[in-house]
């Protein structure tokens, strides 16, 4: 059983977004786009954090705005709803789930209203035709004649008049798989029970979602047993038992040996415990190589309460500390492995089995068999994984995450800034989340997607993603909008003049990115563009370059500018219509340079450009450095030491150009 996709409406500023979920999947995006709402989202439907009405999307603080709370489009809707789409239903969850999951997925919806304060959870189950308003029916009268009306239509429905044998038979009957065409879809159908509102938390019993969130008091959460931290959530109840069983024995026995009573305490508390420091030990292993926990009894002088307490060391290349002397990136790294332990699992029913089980009898192995079997999925939601890691570890990190979402029954969800956590076998498991209109939108895409834009082999995007992921791509994904040049020196002239002019392009959540080249622009385009990032491209129409590289051979510079005229035609085939800024469009081969409002096309190429600016020449050659050398520091060093006041027009107007493009573009791109 696992998350196929995720709905959420009206929750912070999530107004209307669905994400399709992998077994690993990556938010990205700029800060405040909503990647941590997801998260957060999908906390409250299984765990039932507390929400109020100031989670509520576009929500005005009062003592902010005279009282006005403005919700969504129109101000009617008060509600926060998150809808969660289940698949690869195998057959124990599909007995759990009954109704609920006798179709390929299984879907639930969980709301709140502000109205009432109340939470409801619906689900939509597939159930016999007409089925749905005998359960419906309250008087016992009127359920006894729907269904004898039932049994007249499905003969095989057998003869009961008690209120549940009749829902019994129902069942039965849906049940059966010869009966399994003959279901009906029943949207809303009421499902709080699975979520221990009436009994037991069915659904907890299949799936769990453990959240890991950036901010928490990680040393209380894992290093002190206080009410709801996670080192009381794994191994509190068993330490209760052990002490209880402890105590009732001695006390009924009226002993006056002590010691031997503090003694069988640490013993029991110690046996209860050591599968779990295993299983977490297991796991921060991945994390921190060499490193284990061990949870110490601390049992106190013995009184008639008798209660123990928990201390977690961490050992790592054998000296052994507290968890709360330990760096902040261990103690995340510990939390991590602590919250993943929290749901039961192959090391803990092998555990269990070994000691309940010590006289193999024949079950005992089909036992254990079917025990497995029942282990719940897992959902690992991580919120900024790259927080206190430093980036080997950091690297690493993103490996161990990678494989956990590989094993069977799990999934891994991140909400990061870090490149490290986007792989390139995990281009199709990016969302990327940025704020339109005060609300967060989603884009995703996949290999083909962006093949199908480029007109090109998915291969060759294929390779593009290997090369450009995680290091020309780093910072593009995260970015409020992309600038795309050919070259290092042009995207380090382009960041040095916006400095100079005193539009630093950083601080307008402007990245620059260097493609290696005119012909290797299209594919990155491609795919910024499909993930909701807003593309500037600055090209080079290299008009003089077959002079240069070809001087007075007139055949072979008619050869060289018939191909740089085609690869100019085919960049200006593919980029977006646009309204000039200066020059004249449309452009040729050839032209004069352009700058428009979603590109700037350069009749020759930037060095050509730069040569009109006679400050930043001087400095070029005072550093001894000359054009066409291409030396990037050197390039940059002249830029900044260059004056202002003869910069040529095309570049300051290139600069003006990007910096009214983002501008242009913030919260007006259309959800793709």
């Amino acid at each position: 059983m696992k998350i196929s996709a995720v709905a959420v409406r009206h929750y912070r500023c999530l107004k209307e977004v669905r994400i399709d979920v992998d077994d690993y999947t990556a938010l990205v995006g700029p800060n405040g786009s909503g990647k941590s709402s997801i998260l957060y989202a999908l906390d409250w439907f299984f765990n039932g954090r507390p929400i109020d009405a100031s989670d509520l999307c576009r929500y005005i603080d009062a003592g902010a705005s005279a009282g006005e709370v403005y919700i969504g489009s129109d101000g009617a809707d008060e509600s926060i709803t998150v809808e969660v789409t289940f698949t690869d239903l195998n057959d124990e969850d599909r007995k759990v789930l009954e109704k609920y999951g006798r179709g390929r997925d299984a879907v639930f919806r969980k709301s709140w209203s502000r109205a009432t304060g109340k939470e409801k959870l619906i689900g939509n189950s597939r159930q016999g035709p007409g089925f749905a308003e005998v359960r419906n029916l309250t008087r016992i009268a009127d359920i006894r004649k729907a269904y004898g009306e039932l049994r007249g239509k499905f003969p095989t429905l057998v003869h009961v008049i008690a209120k549940d044998a009749i829902l019994g038979e129902l069942a039965k009957w849906e049940d059966d798989p010869a009966n399994s065409a003959h279901l009906v879809s029943v949207d809303d159908a009421d499902a709080n029970h699975m979520m221990g509102v009436h009994g037991e938390h069915a659904l907890a019993k299949r799936i769990r979602f453990v959240l890991v969130p950036a901010a928490t008091d990680i040393a209380q959460q894992i290093g002190a047993p206080g009410k709801g931290s996670a080192l009381t959530e794994l191994v509190g109840s068993l330490m209760a038992e052990a002490v209880a069983a402890a105590r009732a024995d001695w006390e009924a026995e009226f002993s006056p040996v002590i010691a031997k009573l503090r003694s069988e305490i640490e013993k029991r508390v110690d046996d209860s415990t050591a599968v779990q420091a295993r299983r977490v030990s297991h796991r921060l292993n991945d994390l921190i190589p060499d490193a284990k926990i061990v949870f110490r009894p601390q049992v106190d002088a013995w009184t008639l309460r008798g209660d123990s307490s928990i201390a977690t060391d961490v050992i790592i290349d054998g000296m052994a500390h507290d968890v709360s002397r330990q760096g902040h990136g261990v103690q995340r790294a510990v939390i991590i492995a602590m919250l993943q332990s929290l749901v039961p699992d192959g090391t803990l029913a092998t555990d269990q089995f070994s000691h309940d089980a010590s006289d193999l009898d024949q079950g005992a192995q089909a036992r254990f068999s079917a025990e497995l079997a029942d282990l719940p999925a897992l959902v690992v939601g991580i919120e900024e994984p790259e927080i206190y890691q430093h980036p080997v570890r950091a690297r690493n990190f993103g490996r161990v995450l990678f494989a956990l979402s590989c094993r069977p029954d799990s999934q891994v969800v991140v909400a990061t800034h870090s490149p490290y956590f986007v792989r390139p076998e995990q281009f199709a498991a990016l969302r990327r989340l940025r704020v339109s209109d005060g609300c967060a939108v989603v884009s995703s895409t996949t290999l083909d997607g962006v093949a199908a834009v480029a007109d090109v082999d998915s291969a060759k995007v294929l390779k593009t993603v290997e090369r450009m992921l995680p290091n020309a791509f780093s910072e593009g994904f995260f970015a409020e909008a992309v600038v795309l040049v050919e070259g290092d020196t042009d995207r380090v002239v382009v960041e040095a003049i916006a400095e100079k002019l005193r539009m630093p392009l950083d601080s307008h959540g402007i990245a620059v990115l260097a493609m290696g080249g005119k012909e290797s622009l299209r594919i990155p385009y491609s795919i910024l563009e499909s993930l909701g990032v807003p593309v500037y491209v600055v090209v080079d129409g290299d008009s003089g370059g077959a002079a240069r590289k070809n001087p007075g051979n007139v055949s072979a510079q008619e050869k060289g500018n018939t191909s740089r005229k085609e690869s100019t035609e085919t960049v200006l085939s593919w980029l977006p219509e646009a309204d000039v800024v200066v020059g004249d469009l449309p452009y040729s081969y050839g032209n004069p340079s352009v700058v428009a409002n979603r590109y700037t096309f350069l009749c020759d190429d930037l060095e050509e450009e730069l040569r009109a600016w006679p400050s930043f020449c001087t400095a070029l050659t005072a550093a001894g450095g000359a054009l066409r050398q291409k030396n990037v520091s050197e390039y940059r060093s002249a830029a900044i030491d260059a004056e202002v006041s003869d910069l040529p027009v095309i570049l300051r107007e290139c600069i003006s150009a990007i910096i009214a493009f983002r501008s242009e573009v913030a919260g007006v791109l259309p959800q793709r």
